[in-house]
Order: C-alpha cells, then structure tokens, then sequence
C-alpha cells in the first residue's frame, strides 16, 4: 500500500508509517549525540552494543574501524525500512 504524506512524498504502508521515518534531522541529532569525541565518526564503543558486528561491517566499507554519517545513516535506514 503506497500513500503521501501530508508533504506529498511517497511513503509505504499506511500514513502514520511516515511519522516512523527517521528524518535528516533526527539522524544528524542521534549522530552527534552518539559521537561523544566530536570527530565526526562512530566507533564500537560510541555505538556501546547498538550497532551488532555484521551491521557495522557491512556499514564500514573502507573498513577503517569507524561509522561517517554517511555509513552510520545507511543503518539507519534498513532499520527504518525493514520496520512493518
């Protein structure tokens, strides 16, 4: 089932799914909040059990050890989008 949101974008399920939805806002919120050393980036113990093993490598594709916003995003929304 595909409906609009009250600003006209897309969303799936019912209308309330949207409400659901992480929006940029919140995420760069959650981030910054997380990133307690303000580098910019993510790291296991910033993430303290939040992020299991497989999430965080499959989101670390440069495999350097930490999450950018970006990566961090990424599970984010697969999270957001495998919510019913």
């Amino acid at each position: 089932m595909r409906s609009r949101t009250p600003a006209g974008a897309a969303t799936r399920g019912p209308p309330w799914c949207a409400i659901l939805r992480p929006s940029a806002a919140l995420k760069r919120a959650l981030f910054d909040r997380l990133d307690r050393d303000r580098d910019g980036t993510l790291d296991r113990r910033e993430l303290r059990g939040r992020v299991d093993a497989k999430e965080f490598a499959a989101a670390d594709p440069d495999k350097d050890g930490t999450l950018t916003k970006d990566e961090y995003f990424t599970i984010v929304e697969k999270r957001a989008a495998a919510r019913p």
